[in-house]
C-alpha cells in the first residue's frame, strides 16, 4: 500500500479508537447513507459520459471547426469530474468528515461493532408484530397461530443477522482489496496529477504502472455500486435499485444528447 494511504489509515484508526461501539455503528450507518446519495449524482454524470465518450452521437453533429475544440474540452471535463467523484468515494483521509467506503469499513472493522449491527437487525425483525390473514375464532388456536408466527419472525431475525455478519465481513475484505488495486491506483494517480493537484510526474512516491484509459472507471464504478448496495442492506436495511437509477439517468442523458443540434459553420479556408 502507498505510504500516503498508510498514514491516512493510521489517522482514521486513531480517530475511531476514541469512539464507542455504538458511536461507530451509528456513524457507519450515517456515512453509508451519504455515500449512496453521492452515487446517484455520479450515475447521472456517467450516463452522459457513456454517450459523449463512447459513441459518435454528438461528435458526428459537429463539423470540423473551432467549436470541435470546445466540445472535446467539455467531454474531457465531464470525464475528469466523474473520476474526481469516484475517487472521493474511495478516499480515506479526513475520517471525521469523510463519507467513503474505506471509512465505513474502518468503522465496522471491530467485530463488536458488527455484532451490534447484527443484533439491531435481529431486533428490528422480531419487533414486527405478526398479522394473521385468517385468525381462528378459537382463542387457543389463535394463540397458537400467534406463537407460530412469532417463531417464524425469530428465525427470520436470526437469518438476517447471520447474513449481515457475513455481508459486512465480505465487504471489508473486498474494500481492502480494491484499496491496494492497480485499478484504483491508476484513477487516483490521474486525479492527483492531472485534475486535482496538477502534480509533476515525479511528485508522488508511488506511481501506477498503468496509465488510465477510458473505460477503466466503469469497472470501478460497478464494483462500487455492488459494495454500496451490500453495505446499505446490512447496515440500514435498504435496497438500492441501481439498474432503475441507471435507466432513468440514461433516459435523461439520451433525451438531451440525441436530440441536441448545432448550427456550426464548417472549417473555412484562410487565404
Amino acid at each position: 500500500m502507498e505510504r500516503g494511504n498508510e498514514k491516512q489509515h493510521r489517522a482514521v484508526a486513531r480517530w475511531i479508537e476514541k469512539l464507542s461501539t455504538e458511536e461507530r455503528a451509528n456513524l457507519a450507518k450515517e456515512r453509508i447513507r451519504t455515500v449512496a446519495e453521492q452515487v446517484y449524482g455520479l450515475l447521472q454524470v456517467h450516463e452522459s459520459n457513456r454517450i459523449l465518450l463512447y459513441t459518435s452521437t454528438v461528435s458526428s453533429k459537429i463539423p470540423r471547426s473551432f467549436a470541435a475544440n470546445t466540445f472535446n474540452l467539455t467531454k474531457e471535463c465531464l470525464f475528469r469530474y466523474q473520476v474526481i467523484r469516484l475517487c472521493a468515494l474511495w478516499d480515506n483521509d479526513s475520517g471525521k468528515e469523510r463519507a467513503s467506503l474505506p471509512v465505513v469499513a474502518a468503522l465496522i472493522r471491530d467485530r463488536r461493532v458488527r455484532k451490534l449491527i447484527a443484533c439491531d437487525r435481529y431486533s428490528s425483525r422480531t419487533a414486527i408484530k405478526p398479522r394473521l390473514l385468517n385468525p381462528d375464532p378459537d382463542p387457543d388456536l389463535l394463540n397458537a397461530q400467534f406463537r407460530m408466527n412469532e417463531r417464524i419472525q425469530e428465525r427470520r431475525g436470526r437469518t438476517d443477522a447471520r447474513k449481515a455478519l457475513r455481508g459486512l465481513r465480505r465487504c471489508i475484505r473486498d474494500i481492502d482489496k480494491v484499496e491496494v488495486s492497480e485499478r484504483l491506483r491508476s484513477l487516483r494517480d490521474f486525479r492527483n496529477k492531472h485534475v486535482a493537484h496538477c502534480l509533476q510526474a515525479n511528485a508522488t512516491e508511488v506511481h501506477s504502472t498503468n496509465t488510465l484509459a477510458y473505460g477503466q472507471e466503469e469497472e470501478l464504478l460497478e464494483l462500487t455500486l455492488r459494495l454500496v448496495d451490500q453495505l446499505a442492506l446490512d447496515l440500514v436495511d435498504t435496497n438500492h435499485c441501481w439498474e432503475t437509477t441507471k435507466d432513468y439517468a440514461r433516459r435523461c442523458a439520451s433525451e438531451l444528447w440525441q436530440n441536441i443540434s448545432f448550427a456550426i459553420p464548417g472549417e473555412r479556408m484562410v487565404r
